[in-house]
């Protein structure tokens, strides 16, 4: 588990994470949303990270509220 380090919206396609982590190509992940609702989250397929800066890269994206 990681927490953003910046703001993500709904369908955006690179996201900034802690650095250092072990994210690889393929991993699926969930981004689970701050609101009220617990079923509003998105789920996306890691494209690259670079453990240096944080920046993950998702090649799909499925938002799902």
């Amino acid at each position: 588990m990681t927490r953003l380090l910046k703001a993500v919206r709904k369908g955006e396609r690179s996201i900034m994470v802690e650095t250092g982590l072990d994210f690889v190509v393929g991993d699926r992940i969930a981004i689970a949303a701050t609101s009220y609702d617990a079923l509003a989250s998105d789920e996306g397929i890691v494209s690259s990270y670079d453990s240096s800066t944080g920046k993950l890269d998702l090649k799909s994206v499925n938002a799902k509220t």
